[in-house]
C-alpha cells in the first residue's frame, strides 16, 4: 500500500504566513505532532507499506496536492472533510485533541464533525477505579490543562455562579461544528444568568487575546458579569455550572464533576445538558451531572481516539 503522511511544520503559524528558511524552535504543545506523525509511519513500516511523511507549512497543503500523490491512504493534519475534501484514496484526517498526546484519526473529521459523531456509549458500562478518567482527574487536580494557566490562586467566587470561558469565535470548531456563534453563546448565557439572578463569570481564551474584545465589550452590558483571568482549574470545581459552545473545556469541567452545558456539536454532548438559546434558562436552573455515564464516556473515548505515548492504539490503523 501507498501511504503519505502530510506533516505541518511545526515552527511556523498554522495559517498564512511567513516561513523563514532557518528553522525557529516548536512550540511545547506541537511536540506531540511530531510523535503522531512518528506512531503512524511506524504502524504502516511494520505492515510492509511504503509509507513517507511529506513536511510543508500546514496552509501550503491543498486537496489538489493530496489528490496529486495518488496514495492508497493519505494522513491530512488539522483538516477535516468539510474543509479538504479528498477524492478517490483512503483519507485518514489527524487532530491533537484537549489531551495533547492524544490524536483524534478519523475518515471524516474530529470531534463533533466525525465520522461517529453523534457519540454513543454503553451507559451501563463498569469503568475500573484505575481509569483514563480518573488519571485525567488526577492531571486536572494539579492544574494542569492543554493550553498554560495562570498560577492558581485565591478567588473570591460568589457562593453560586454560572461560568462562562471563551472560545476563539473565527475557529473551526465553531464554524463547522455549531450552528450557535460564540458571542450569541455568550450573549443567551449573560441574558439566562441575569433572569435567574445569578452571578456569571467570563474569562478569554489565552491563545487569541485579541479576538476577545468584542466578547469583553459584550459583557460590559451586564452588571452581574465578571470577566476574569485565572485559572479554569480555580473556577470550574465552584460552578453551578460551565457553559460552552464546544471547547475543550467542557471535557476538562467532566474532570472536575461539574455539570457542562453545550450549544454546538463535540463528542462529549452525549454527557451534556445541550442548549438552544430557547431553553438555556431552564438548563441552568437545574443542570445535570451523572458520573457514571462520564466515566463510561471517557473510557470509550480513549478507546477511540490514540494514544502517542505507546504504539498500541496505532496497531488499529
Amino acid at each position: 500500500m501507498k501511504v503519505r503522511i502530510l506533516f505541518p511544520r511545526l515552527d511556523v503559524m498554522f495559517k498564512e504566513g511567513h516561513v523563514p528558511e532557518a528553522r525557529g524552535p516548536i512550540p511545547e504543545i506541537r511536540i506531540p505532532w511530531v510523535t503522531v506523525a512518528n506512531r503512524i509511519l511506524h504502524a504502516h513500516r511494520m505492515k510492509g507499506d511504503d509509507v513517507e511523511i511529506i513536511e510543508k507549512p500546514l496552509w501550503q497543503f491543498t486537496p489538489e496536492f493530496a489528490e496529486s500523490l495518488k496514495t492508497d491512504i493519505i494522513y491530512i493534519p488539522h483538516k477535516s472533510s468539510d474543509t479538504f475534501p479528498v477524492r478517490d484514496t483512503d483519507v485518514r484526517y489527524y487532530m491533537q485533541s484537549v489531551f495533547p498526546w492524544q490524536f483524534y484519526i478519523d475518515s471524516k473529521g474530529f470531534a463533533g464533525g466525525a465520522s461517529r459523531y453523534p457519540f454513543l456509549i454503553d451507559r451501563e458500562r463498569d469503568v475500573p477505579v484505575k481509569s483514563f478518567y480518573s488519571e485525567m482527574q488526577a492531571r486536572a487536580a494539579l492544574g494542569e490543562s492543554k493550553f498554560q494557566q495562570p498560577p492558581s490562586k485565591k478567588l473570591d467566587l460568589p457562593d453560586d455562579f454560572v461560568f462562562f470561558p471563551c472560545q476563539i469565535p473565527h475557529d473551526e470548531t465553531i464554524k463547522y461544528h455549531s450552528n450557535v456563534t460564540v458571542p450569541e453563546a455568550l450573549e443567551a448565557t449573560c441574558k439566562a444568568t441575569k433572569e435567574l439572578n445569578i452571578p456569571l463569570i467570563v474569562k478569554g481564551h489565552p491563545v487569541n487575546p485579541g479576538s476577545m474584545a468584542p466578547l469583553y465589550e459584550l459583557t460590559t452590558k451586564y452588571n452581574h458579569v465578571r470577566w476574569v483571568d485565572n485559572s479554569i482549574h480555580d473556577i470550574i470545581p465552584h460552578a453551578r455550572a460551565v457553559v460552552v459552545v464546544n471547547s475543550g473545556t467542557g471535557m476538562e469541567t467532566l474532570l472536575h464533576k461539574r455539570p457542562v452545558v453545550t450549544f454546538g456539536r463535540c463528542e462529549y454532548d452525549c454527557v451534556s445538558n445541550r442548549a438552544t438559546t430557547d431553553n438555556i434558562v431552564d438548563i441552568l436552573r437545574d443542570p445535570k451531572f451523572d458520573e457514571k455515564e462520564v466515566r463510561a464516556f471517557f473510557e470509550s473515548w480513549y478507546e477511540w481516539t490514540y494514544d502517542t505515548r505507546s504504539s498500541k492504539s496505532f496497531e488499529r490503523l
